[in-house]
């Protein structure tokens, strides 16, 4: 009985630590594959990710043709600001954010403005702050788990990108060096079944 003992147990931990490895999970988003235009609050909500604008500016959001360089659409937030939610795959929330800043061509936006990071109650976790939106930029954030995000209005924004970061995984010889260090309790236990 120990011996089955001792086997489920390592085999239990060799699992345990193959589990622990949680896939990161990634979406990019360039807004590239919907035509000028084209309202895109849910067109994504299968990758994870929607978007509502805010009332009584507007509430669809659209991927606009944008003289970007880094792309021919982009977000329009130019009518007001510009909440992301996180569901599906990302409903538990994400950690990294990437999107690309591109600045309205007719001159509006802050030159000091700030995105929201928020948990699933609404509460602000984290914010990027001094963004000044007459620059073109990237804009990069990685933090506690975030649900929403609130992208201030009056510009352009492009390649998106939103990520989990799960715990590092086990090196494939880390577990082999716990399954050997198992054996010798193994040998132990079948000494004693042997002598007892």
């Amino acid at each position: 009985m120990q011996i089955r003992s001792l086997i489920s147990a390592a085999v239990v931990l060799s699992l345990g630590l193959a589990a622990s490895a949680a896939h990161a999970q990634t979406v990019s988003l360039n807004f590239d594959d919907v035509l000028p235009g084209t309202v895109i609050n849910n067109t994504y909500a299968a990758q994870g990710v929607t978007f509502a604008g805010v009332a009584p500016f507007f509430t669809d959001v659209q991927a606009i043709d944008t003289v970007s360089a880094s792309a021919p659409n982009s977000l329009d937030a130019t009518g007001s600001e510009v909440t992301i939610s996180l569901i599906g795959p990302f409903s538990g929330g994400a950690t990294n954010f990437t999107i690309d800043l591109v600045p309205d061509p007719l001159g509006f936006g802050s030159p000091n403005t700030s995105i929201q990071f928020l948990d699933g109650l609404g509460n602000v976790v984290g914010s990027l702050n001094n963004i000044d939106q007459t620059v073109a930029q990237t804009l990069l954030f990685n933090s506690a788990l975030f649900q929403k995000v609130v992208l201030p209005g009056d510009a352009y924004y492009d390649n998106l990108k939103v990520g989990v970061v799960s715990a590092a995984a086990p090196e494939p010889s880390a577990v082999a060096l716990y399954a050997v260090g198992a054996l010798p309790l193994l040998g132990r236990v079948l000494r004693r079944r042997r002598n007892g």
